[in-house]
């Protein structure tokens, strides 16, 4: 999904991420995307982090089960963001992705 987020960021022409981001009228990802809470520090976007959150919790298992105490403590460290993006879609923006 994260990957399809930074897909839809670059190209949101793509018919097919279209299709997928714009749902109905309450799903826009482009509305949630471009809006002033999207980007970190002004150049990194949510998606991006999400994207490297994921693609490194993949790649840290695949190659040592060692690194889970690491990765239990990430998703710790990572669950008030999720809990903001729900609040900031659904009450700021109005808009879900």
């Amino acid at each position: 999904v994260s990957g399809l987020l930074v897909g839809y960021s670059l190209d949101a022409d793509n018919p097919f991420l279209r299709g997928i981001c714009q749902l109905n009228d309450r799903t826009n990802c482009g509305s949630v995307l471009n809006a002033p809470a999207a980007k970190l520090f002004g150049w990194l976007s949510w998606a991006e982090v999400g994207l490297f959150y994921f693609v490194g919790g993949l790649l840290s298992l695949l190659f040592s089960a060692s690194t889970i105490p690491v990765i239990l403590w990430f998703n710790l460290f990572a669950l008030p963001y999720t809990l903001w993006s729900v609040y900031y879609q659904g009450r700021v923006i109005g808009q879900w992705c």
